[in-house]
């Protein structure tokens, strides 16, 4: 490297010794010096300052102490890392291979000193995805509802053939005409919520599912059903909202609020309290009620509450 192109990089190379230290490991000038010198980089002592000055005048925080200097907030602090570092860890719809890949991009992020932990923090996830297209999937779907375009895709499921798992394209590989209206993450996965223009009606799709996305024209449908719907789902079934009221025993109050938020509530007088809740009775939902017992109940409708009554006798000769 040439002295005066390795000079042109001194404040890149400054940042990144800086991006290595803390309030418990600062640097002096001199340790400075040394280090910029590894990289080939002469510097004067006046010239440092002159530097850090400049990089504060930049927007970096750079905390000066007796011992020394440090870089005070940074684009993530540590912890920060972990939590993006864990979901990244825990969502399904990426690839192993693509998990590896943001892991070390993210832990790049913190001091060389807690790089190696972060690249090899591990938790119980659930199963990969193997379709690594998903993100220019992801990236298509996002320009789609942004430009306001209806879109054409195929969508596969999973089938048995000759003894195998295999892909295989749904309503025999004709195309999905659709108008995207949503991204979300349910349970791992991304899901796209959109408005089947075949079926007439809000769809959810698994989006490592979707492939060979082609645009069909500007402006989408279904605008007034998405609005109706948002934040009714269970599960990613779609359908119809309905209001159903809830009796909740007192101590599954938390519960209520985790799912639904803070709804008004009337207190039953017998350890436990009323709550309406506007919902796509699915068979999530229904089996969701279900796992609590007697604890969570359909007062009304009488027709959710029928539905579950079927379901539970359904369970019940199954295992009898």
């Amino acid at each position: 490297m040439s002295k005066s192109y390795g000079q042109k990089l001194k404040l890149l190379y400054l940042l990144d010794i800086l991006r290595d230290t803390d309030e418990t490991r600062p640097l002096n000038a001199t340790q400075i010096i040394n280090a910029l010198s590894l990289q080939g980089i002469s510097a004067e002592r006046k010239s440092i300052y002159d530097d850090l000055q400049t990089l504060e005048s930049y927007g970096f925080d750079i905390i000066r102490t007796e011992k020394g200097c440090f870089l005070g907030e940074r684009e993530f602090e540590t912890v920060e890392l972990r939590l993006l570092i864990d979901s990244v860890l825990s969502s399904s719809f990426i690839t192993e291979k693509k998990t590896a890949v943001l892991v070390k991009k993210l832990a790049a992020f913190a001091p060389k000193s807690e790089r190696a932990s972060l690249e090899a923090r591990t938790m119980q996830t659930s199963v990969k995805t193997v379709n690594e297209k998903v993100y220019n999937t992801v990236d298509a779907l996002q320009n789609a509802i942004f430009g306001d375009n209806a879109i054409s895709f195929t969508y596969y499921t999973y089938a048995v053939k000759d003894g195998s798992v295999e892909m295989v394209p749904r309503r025999n590989g004709q195309k999905h005409i659709v108008s995207p209206w949503a991204l979300r993450f349910d349970d791992g996965f991304y899901y796209l919520t959109a408005y089947d223009e075949q079926v007439h009606g809000l769809r959810n799709y698994r989006v490592d599912k979707i492939a060979a996305i082609e645009t069909v024209r500007v402006g989408r449908k279904g605008g007034d059903e998405y609005s109706k719907a948002t934040g009714k789902t269970f599960g990613m079934f779609g359908g119809e909202s309905v209001s159903v009221r809830l009796e909740v025993a007192s101590d599954k109050l938390g519960v209520i609020i985790d799912r639904f938020g803070r709804l008004p509530i009337l207190n039953s007088g017998r350890g436990s309290f009323f709550v309406t809740v506007s919902v796509v009775p699915s068979p999530i939902f229904l089996g969701w009620i279900m796992s609590f017992g007697g604890d969570i109940k359909v007062i009304d409708p009488p027709e959710t509450a029928a539905r579950i009554k079927a379901l539970a006798q359904k369970n019940a000769e199954i295992y009898k």
